[in-house]
């Protein structure tokens, strides 16, 4: 079963919320950062998008199976950062297994983590969800 998202820090990682951001950056990827660590700040509003998140996951997939270790706060993060950027999946790829900010944000924050994503993974995964659906949920 697909988990929404693992609560308890690993070992050496920080908690999402207290991730220090470089707030001197002018890459766009700073502000969706910053808008992915309020909206997971706040419980009560990260349990009702994850909801939503469930809602709108593509008519026909099995909700019960999934990747071990694609939760669907990995899979909101790398939704928002693609949509937010504009960007496919070549860009997404790089930035899930290079950049060290948005890796801490998927949960692999220590030196030591290896772990890599694959591009069919992530295409997989990230389309998941239907992102013409979102634009139409209110309230």
């Amino acid at each position: 079963m697909r988990k929404t998202h693992d609560p308890q820090p690993g070992l050496g990682q920080v908690g999402i919320e207290s991730i220090e951001l470089d707030l001197r950056s002018r890459d766009d990827l700073l502000a969706l950062l910053i808008g992915l660590q309020h909206l997971y700040s706040d419980e009560t509003f990260r349990e009702r998008l994850f909801a939503l998140m469930e809602e709108h996951v593509l008519p026909g997939v099995d909700r019960t199976v999934g990747q071990p270790g694609i939760e669907m706060w990995r899979i909101l993060v790398l939704g928002v950062i693609k949509q937010g950027l504009g960007c496919g999946f070549d860009r997404i790829h790089e930035l899930a297994n290079e950049h060290k900010t948005l890796r801490r944000f998927l949960g692999h924050a220590n030196v030591w983590d290896e772990h890599r994503y694959k591009h069919q993974t992530l295409e997989d995964n990230v389309s998941l969800l239907n992102p013409g659906s979102w634009s139409r949920s209110t309230g």
